[in-house]
């Protein structure tokens, strides 16, 4: 399996107790539909290796407790703190007509109701408020948030991602 195949379910943070259970972060809105996993995958130097889950026990917020086969004690789980855990891309929901997966939306074209084309998805801006969508056109950069009422639609077969920019947004960067 290689990350190409993959999406980033989440991060090790740290082990508890001493039996290798090890204590994740989900990254997802939706934790709950992956409480019965039966294999991920940990990003490992070497490239990613798959581990069986034996248990994954859900707690509040995003949090989960995982017990993986072959991780039988400290010794174990100890090298796997800080590590991203990946499932295969077909694990992923349907994310539905106008929502979309901020992996599947790299290198898509975007454009603003008013000013057309405003150049290419790039990348992600994490901030504590809400993510901003890195579109680069030539040397112009464009912040855009990604929130539900800037995002109009996505057009997946013609690799489009549709918005409309804040007001006074394109002004800032033009």
């Amino acid at each position: 399996m290689e990350k190409k195949d993959c999406f980033r379910l989440g991060r090790i943070t740290s082990t508890h107790g001493i039996r290798g259970t090890l204590v994740c972060e989900i990254d997802s809105d939706e934790p709950q539909q992956y409480g019965s996993i039966g294999t991920v995958w940990i990003d490992m130097p070497g490239g990613l290796s798959p581990y069986a889950v034996q248990s994954c026990d859900l707690k509040t917020g995003q949090k989960a407790f995982l017990k993986l086969s072959g991780v039988e004690d400290l010794e174990t789980a100890e090298p796997l703190r800080g590590c991203d855990l990946f499932l295969p891309l077909d694990m992923l929901p349907d994310p539905g007509t106008n929502r979309f997966y901020l992996h599947e939306a790299f290198g898509y074209d975007v454009h603003d109701s008013t000013h057309g084309h405003i150049g290419q998805f790039k990348g992600v801006m994490e901030t504590p408020g809400h993510d901003l969508a890195r579109v680069v056109e030539g040397e112009r950069e464009i912040l855009v948030p990604l929130v539900p009422e800037f995002l109009d639609r996505i057009d997946r077969d013609g690799r489009i991602l549709y918005v409309t920019l804040p007001d006074g947004l394109w002004e800032l960067y033009s």
